[in-house]
């Protein structure tokens, strides 16, 4: 606490001696460019000695001759009249003066007379007058120089004339010797006359260069101020709740105003008021008090008390308008009044401002320099007025200062809030990217909550159709196969919800292979059919039965496939759905890749024309009315398009040749054979982790496992800690001639592999109590290889994220909940296919390419090599790319068979033809295969060869 006072007072004495400094700046240097000039004495001042050209001005000071009346020139050589003059001091007013031990009337008419003393061949001079208040008539040298109004006996006959502010210089030519100045002064309306500020004297020249560079300083400041207005008013048009910015411009616009009327008079000619020429100068002034009162307070509302705010605006309301009723005398008056308030209401803004800085205000101490320089001005030329010191007149010139510090207020404070809000939207980004991502862990908990029970409702009814539970009648069998396709329907549902978050974070990933398009139709059509219920359509697949492959992710294709022939089911009450396809050639150059376009048309009630484009937008629906008659999430053409767009195709919708709709898309052709269908080869290096490996791709290896089981009984572990599904896994397992053992957690299913070394086949569910799948997985692998003992992980969860989690842990497949019995049957059988590997004495090794399981037994690889981050496996047959590093598999590989010859190589010792030596130190090695293949031998490992081979 002690501190924050402390600072507040250094502040507040640093802008008291700022506030002194400025008050003294003035004297000092008018001072200090003058030397001491001579004075009047006794009526005559002599200037021989004095040079205008060194010296600069000479203030006529001093003693003045002083007579009452009114007397000209030839008046003043008259004996008698030479005899009664008096000596008074000027500069001063009648009433401060004493005169023979009297003081002089405050109304009457006086004259000043002086002599000056130069010599001949002096320049041009100029005799400034300023401030005499009175009316007054000059002569230089016996002639009449200037008079404003007509000085005579009485009030009533003169002083019909307006007192200049400004200086007025008089030009005349010195003669040699004696210079005369008669001076007639006359007041009846001023509480005094006399000559309130000095008279001075100076080359006529220095005078105009002195008034031309003071004018143009002038011009530049009100050019200056105009930019600042307009600034300051632009600012404020473009952001209307920054109304310091609307005051400020107002208040640079009226000082701008009035330092150019004090130049150039803009309210003459037929714009002159002949009543009161100041109209202007007293109009500005007032308003910018009102202007300054407006910014501060709308620059600290907090600190600053209405009443005062609202009494200057009602003062200046009164006052504006009587003046322009008033003629100068009496608007000089009421300028004299309002002056007094003036200083009241400038001294509260300095209260205010002294308030702000001590709460803390945001840049009160900046904007204070410029209302410190304000407050000087005045105070400056308050003292200058009062002739307490002797400077000039500044407070134009710091109201500059404060409309500058004003301006860069203004603007740092808005560039302070934008950067508060730009701060602020960070932050809400930062929530909102909280808020996203707490959108899709709670999208993937949900919909594993949902498949859970759904994998249940889907399994019991499928194997209950496979006849685990006996015979059943046909109208079982039809409530039993409607349960299952809604349980599809409704995992297709929470399919599309992630399917749309991902898409949202372009997260949704291809899993391309070569694909029979007619067959992957014929599947979906069988899982469609229920959908049509008792209606009478007809479902056609018109693909051809050699039509070309295509490139594409199976599930994804299958995915828009249950979408288009979902709607089209949804939208047709009669007719038929037919499902065709037909191959074209690129349509441009730079695609040189042949595409298929297939078509799903449908006699439904088709797609209005307005309505073809914003159909394929999430969440749009045709009719989506409260009473609507179709149900929907509006999500499936969203994602089917977004599908086909990642596969480089487009979708689209036209009409039917007769009624109905037709959705087309294209896809890519892919190669004529299909690169996966075969456990001896996998694709080229274009799975993701996690791509699913469909009920065909295994039917090599399967067996006749559908219909009469698997040999050999084999024992399969199953943990999950639902009891509904291991109900689901023992009742499509153990139809299947499996023994299923169970375990409800991971701590069980561990203390079951350890005492249990009949277990072939582990399933596992990733969330269970005590500890998860993963870590379950990651212990299993601590003891046996993938091969020794598969682990297929089974699980509601689908992000990518989870599926490279659970093959990083060591799986060796991954089923999604709920899935198809004939989906399980064809993993388990590979995985057991994997086991029977392993167990024969054909060893080998298998590979997991991105969720395919590739087999090699050893006998068949002839050489590894390693390029990148892939390696190649050849064999006789074909030259294999995985993406797998060479140092994940060398320490699988038997050493008695495999030796490593190179960094980048691997050979099978039974292949090797010859080692040749090709230079000094340099050994190639000759393999015996089709291409006799001849491999470099890397230094390093050439002892290890020889031994190798001495062997």
């Amino acid at each position: 606490m002690l501190q924050h006072i402390s600072v507040k007072y250094t502040v507040l004495i640093f802008m008291a001696l700022c506030c002194l400094f400025l008050i003294l700046l003035p004297s000092c240097v008018n001072n200090s460019q003058k030397i001491k000039s001579p004075s009047v004495e006794r009526g005559v001042i002599d200037l021989r000695e004095w040079s205008f050209e060194k010296n600069g001005s000479v203030s006529l000071n001093g003693e003045w001759e002083f007579y009452h009346g009114l007397l000209k020139p030839d008046d003043l050589i008259r004996p008698e009249i030479r005899g009664i003059r008096k000596y008074v001091k000027v500069p001063g007013m009648w009433k401060d003066l004493t005169l023979e031990g009297g003081v002089i009337p405050a109304r009457g008419e006086n004259t000043y007379r002086l002599e000056i003393i130069s010599i001949a061949g002096e320049k041009i001079k100029n005799l400034s007058i300023y401030c005499i208040y009175s009316a007054y008539r000059i002569w230089i040298n016996g002639i009449l120089a200037d008079e404003k109004g007509m000085p005579d006996a009485t009030s009533q006959a003169g002083n019909n004339y307006v007192f200049i502010h400004n200086k007025k210089f008089l030009s005349f030519t010195p003669v040699d010797g004696v210079n005369e100045i008669v001076l007639q002064v006359s007041n009846y309306d001023y509480k005094s006359g006399g000559i309130y500020r000095p008279l001075e004297l100076e080359n006529k020249e220095v005078t105009e260069h002195n008034g031309y560079i003071k004018h143009t300083i002038d011009m530049i400041i009100v050019g200056l101020l105009l930019f600042f207005a307009i600034y300051n008013l632009l600012f404020y048009f473009f952001r209307r709740q920054n109304t310091p910015a609307f005051y400020t411009g107002l208040f640079c616009l009226t000082l701008a105003i009035n330092i150019f009327n004090l130049n150039i008079r803009i309210l003459s000619g037929p714009l002159s008021y002949p009543e009161n020429p100041y109209l202007l100068d007293y109009l500005t002034v007032i308003l910018l008090v009102l202007f300054v009162f407006m910014t501060v307070r709308s620059l600290f509302p907090d600190d600053f008390f209405q009443p005062v705010y609202y009494s200057n605006i009602v003062v200046s309301a009164i006052i504006i308008p009587m003046l322009f009723f008033m003629n100068f005398r009496k608007a000089e008056q009421l300028m004299q009044f309002y002056f007094i308030l003036m200083v009241i209401f400038i001294l509260y803004n300095g209260y205010v401002f002294l308030k702000a800085i001590y709460n803390r205000r945001d840049d009160a101490i900046l904007l204070s320099i410029g209302f410190v320089s304000l407050f000087t001005g005045g105070i400056n030329d308050t003292l200058y007025a009062l002739w307490i010191i002797e400077t000039v007149n500044i407070v134009q010139y710091t109201m500059v200062v404060f409309c500058i510090t004003t301006t860069i207020f203004v603007a740092r404070r808005y560039s302070m809030e934008m950067k508060k809000l730009s701060n602020e939207l960070v932050e809400k980004n930062i929530s909102l990217g909280k808020l996203d991502r707490f959108k899709d862990e709670l999208l993937a908990n949900t919909s594993h909550e949902l498949r859970t029970p759904l994998h249940g409702i889907i399994g019991l009814s499928e194997s209950m159709l496979a006849g685990t539970s006996g015979r059943l009648t046909p109208v079982a069998m039809e409530n039993l196969l409607l349960i299952a396709s809604s349980g599809h329907r409704l995992s297709g549902m929470v399919n599309d919800l992630l399917d749309m978050a991902k898409m949202q974070d372009e997260e949704l990933s291809l899993n391309l292979r070569s694909l029979d398009l007619k067959v992957l139709c014929e599947s979906v059509i069988k899982l469609s059919l229920p959908l049509t219920g008792d209606k009478p359509v007809e479902i056609i697949n018109s693909i051809p039965q050699n039509f070309p492959p295509v490139h594409a992710d199976e599930n994804r294709i299958r995915q828009v496939l249950h979408n288009l022939i979902g709607n089209a089911v949804k939208f047709t009450s009669k007719g038929k759905i037919e499902i065709s396809a037909s191959a074209f050639p690129p349509a441009d150059e730079a695609n040189d890749k042949d595409m298929v376009e297939v078509r799903v048309a449908d006699t439904g009630i088709g797609v209005p024309e307005y309505y073809r484009e914003s159909i394929f937008e999430a969440y749009s629906q045709i009719d989506s009315g409260d009473a609507r008659s179709y149900s929907g999430t509006g999500l499936g053409l969203a994602i089917a398009k977004k599908i086909i767009e990642l596969h480089g195709g487009r979708i689209s919708v036209a009409p039917g040749d007769e009624c109905g709709s037709v959705f087309k898309f294209t896809l890519p052709a892919g190669p004529e054979q299909n690169e996966c269908s075969s456990l001896g080869t996998v694709t080229e290096s274009m799975y993701e982790p996690g791509g699913n490996i469909s009920a065909v791709q295994f039917s090599s290896i399967s067996g006749d496992y559908r219909t009469e089981g698997f040999d050999g009984n084999p024992v399969i572990l199953a943990v999950d800690d639902d009891p509904i599904n291991i109900m689901v896994l023992r009742n499509c397992l153990e139809s299947k001639n499996c023994i299923i053992k169970t375990a409800a957690d991971g701590i069980s299913a561990l203390e079951m592999i350890e005492n249990d070394r009949s277990i072939e086949l582990v399933l596992l569910d990733i969330m269970m109590p005590v500890i998860t799948g993963y870590e379950v997985c990651r212990r299993i692998r601590l003891k046996y290889m993938p091969e020794e003992l598969p682990v297929i992980m089974l699980t509601a969860k689908n992000m990518m994220s989870d599926i490279d989690a659970a093959f990083e842990a060591g799986a060796n497949d991954y089923i999604v909940k709920p899935f198809h019995i004939s989906e399980l049957l064809a993993r388990t059988a590979a995985m057991l296919k994997l086991k029977k590997v392993r167990k024969s004495p054909a060893k080998g090794i298998s590979i997991n390419s991105r969720g395919t399981i590739c087999l090699f037994t050893f006998i068949d690889i002839i050489y590894i090599t390693s390029s990148a981050k892939n390696i190649i496996i050849h064999t006789a047959d074909a030259d294999t790319e995985l993406p797998v590093m060479m140092k994940d598999i060398v320490h699988r590989l038997p050493p008695d068979i495999f030796v490593r010859i190179h960094k980048s190589y691997i050979i099978n010792t039974g292949y090797i033809r010859s080692v040749d030596h090709v230079i000094s130190g340099r050994y190639r090695i000759r393999l015996r295969d089709e291409d006799d293949t001849a491999l470099p031998i890397g230094p390093a490992f050439l002892e290890s060869l020889r031994k190798k081979i001495h062997q």
